[in-house]
């Protein structure tokens, strides 16, 4: 799919991987943010991160948690992905 080959374009450039092949997923939310490919809402970052809200104790949180590659699409795919698909659905 071409979504997962965008996420895997975002993980592989992440300057936070570490020697587990794990990154940060506050940084990769924050690359999720600055791309136009991938259209992320408020409330779908706050799932990602899986916080109520985006505040600040969320974001440090976040930046204490490193995932996989398989971790950070299963994620997108449940927070992101599956959201979009309830809205189109409500939609009509």
């Amino acid at each position: 799919r071409e979504e997962t080959s965008k996420l895997y374009k975002l993980f592989s450039t992440s300057m936070s991987v570490n020697e587990d092949g794990k990154a940060q997923l506050s940084e990769l939310v924050n690359e999720l943010l600055r791309t136009s490919e991938l259209f992320v809402t408020d409330q779908q970052v706050s799932a990602l991160l899986g916080c109520d809200s985006l505040d600040g104790q969320c974001m440090i949180g976040a930046e204490e948690q490193y995932v996989t590659f398989s971790e950070f699409v299963m994620l997108y795919r449940k927070n992101v992905a599956l959201g979009r698909e309830e809205e189109n659905a409500n939609k009509q």
